[in-house]
């Protein structure tokens, strides 16, 4: 129903009447988890968690159906499903996972194990715990709010900045465990630049919880020697999101992310998961919101998962990110350097590594369709951009044995960043793009017999922790607050025109609001990590303002 100045202009009655049940074969108890991974193009999964079973429309009737969550070994993503109960035809699939496309140069826009999925029967304990102890005291080195960025202000000790209201133990206890690292009850940040979805690496601030390290992000500085710094500001972030939206209704009766709801209702069990320096991908960031429902007394709980990438600097043909070396033959190991791009999926070396081997042509060039079994074993495929997706020639030329991918673009002489394909997944090799000249040139020597050597091995000097842009860390956990919120608090903002991106950017906003700015102040969102000066759009087509004259 939507109602203008007090006079209704439109509404609808979805109730059905008379509803009539298609009849159907017996269902399985439970579907092969093989079909399912094949009808979702995946490779492995976590976790298959099944829902009482439920009726979907489908031509006019009724028919039994599966609700059921899968959880995607190789990425963040947890697709809620229905399917037929009798054949697994799937009805409905939603991506848990939101990806924000945040990349604006384009606009193509665990449990502490892997990532698990509880069923209990529901039995709360809503006797509030009072046995609390006060915090012990900590201090950490970040942007502190309001601050949205590097750009914006410099970093300064904060100590014990967290309310006791909503973070009784302070930041670093679940009241069971102590920690000193960055993890307590709200949240356990860390890196995951091998992209294993597991905790990895996180920074100690020792037993007196001091949590100062060394930040530089200057163009020939590497984001891994400032990771400590960008972790513990993921985590400062986390937290004060936590701690201020409790005040704001976002409680343990609420669905919020804890360990520990010390005895205040809600389910418990589910911090947040925030991986800093994540593998997965560049320029972007999701936040997946798990679920927390009770149904039938049976209560379903995934942990949420945010994660933060790398954003790339700004290339010119006098100063590129360097990503290749040529080591043979002889003649071509001098050859000048050229711009290329790269991907938003595969393995992206963030370590350090390199892949080394000798060329191959695809056959046919395009890497379209499946390339003969074995023609690129040990080897560093090269391919030509058109017709098909970048990853679908990235997944054919590893299906066929490559160890790295070359993708050249037959019409254009500068490259692009590579944008991923949601429908093709399991990419664990590295891939770059270059232009038309470079790439031609490469072709010409391997089809003329000349084995030519290459390493894929990439510079991130230069490169942005997003972790960093307190902006967009509110955005990303603004989606787990208003899903968890709405409805039965997961599959309810999927709709083309939902909310969701923009309650997100207005968290970011009004978070990094300073005293004395007003609206008449025209603000982009996350121009820290894009390279733009602070009044500058950011990943948006156009700053937020009242007046877009």
């Amino acid at each position: 129903m939507l109602i203008k100045e007090g006079q209704i202009i439109s509404e609808e009655n979805d109730f059905r009447r008379n509803i009539v049940t298609a009849k159907q074969k017996t269902s399985p108890v439970k579907f092969q988890e093989d079909a399912l991974k094949q009808k979702l193009g995946l490779q492995d999964v976590t976790d298959i968690s099944y829902l009482p079973d439920v009726y979907f429309e489908k031509n006019g009737m009724y028919i039994l159906a599966k609700e059921l969550f899968v959880s995607d070994k190789n990425s963040s993503d947890v697709w809620h499903l229905i399917a037929d109960a009798a054949t697994g035809e799937i009805l409905s699939k939603n991506n848990m996972t939101l990806n924000c496309s945040f990349d604006h140069t384009s606009h193509s826009h665990d449990s502490e194990a892997e990532q698990q999925t509880v069923n209990i029967h529901q039995s709360e304990n809503k006797t509030v715990q009072n046995n609390t102890f006060a915090p012990t005291n900590a201090s950490y080195n970040v942007f502190p709010l309001p601050v949205e960025a590097p750009t914006f202000g410099s970093r300064s000790i904060v100590s014990n900045p967290w309310d006791l209201i909503a973070s009784p133990e302070g930041w670093h206890s679940d009241g069971t465990n102590n920690y000193t690292n960055t993890r307590g009850n709200n949240v356990y940040a860390y890196s995951d630049q091998d992209n294993t979805n597991n905790p990895g690496y996180s920074p100690d601030g020792g037993s007196g919880l001091s949590f100062n390290f060394p930040f530089a992000d200057g163009r020939y500085d590497n984001p891994l020697t400032y990771r400590d710094a960008a972790i513990t500001n993921l985590f400062y972030m986390n937290n004060k999101m936590h701690d201020i939206f409790y005040k704001f209704g976002f409680t343990e009766t609420a669905r919020n992310y804890q360990t520990n709801n010390f005895g205040k209702g809600g389910m418990q069990g589910d911090a947040v998961r925030a991986e800093a320096f994540d593998g997965s991908g560049l320029n972007n960031a999701n936040f997946s919101s798990g679920y927390e429902t009770v149904i039938n007394g049976t209560s379903y709980l995934l942990a949420p998962r945010m994660q933060m990438y790398l954003w790339d600097r700004v290339q010119t043909t006098d100063d590129f990110v360097v990503r290749y070396q040529y080591n043979a033959p002889a003649s071509i190991v001098s050859r000048p350097k050229v711009m290329t791009g790269g991907a938003a999926f595969g393995s992206l070396l963030l370590g350090g590594q390199a892949v080394t081997a000798d060329l191959a042509v695809a056959s046919p060039v395009s890497a379209c369709s499946g390339l003969a079994a074995g023609s690129m074993t040990g080897k560093i495929g090269v391919a030509e951009r058109g017709s098909c997706s970048f990853a679908t020639k990235v997944k054919n030329m590893q299906v066929a044995g490559a160890i790295g991918a070359i993708i050249y673009d037959p019409v254009n002489a500068n490259p692009i960043s590579m944008g991923k394909d949601d429908t093709v997944t399991g990419i664990s090799i590295p891939s770059i793009m270059m232009g038309k000249a470079e790439g031609e040139y490469l072709v010409a020597q391997v089809n003329g017999g000349t084995n030519v050597n290459v390493s894929l091995q990439f510079d991130y000097n230069g490169f942005k922790h997003s972790s960093l842009d307190n902006g967009i860390v509110a955005h990303e956990y603004g989606h787990g607050i208003s899903n968890r919120l709405t409805g039965q608090g997961y599959n309810c903002l999927q709709s083309a025109e939902q909310m969701g991106e923009g309650w997100s950017d207005f968290f970011a906003l009004m978070l990094t609001t300073k005293p004395g700015d007003t609206s008449a102040l025209a603000r982009g969102i996350g121009t820290y990590t894009s390279n733009e000066p602070i009044t500058g759009d950011g990943i948006r087509p156009a700053k937020y303002s009242p007046d877009f004259r």
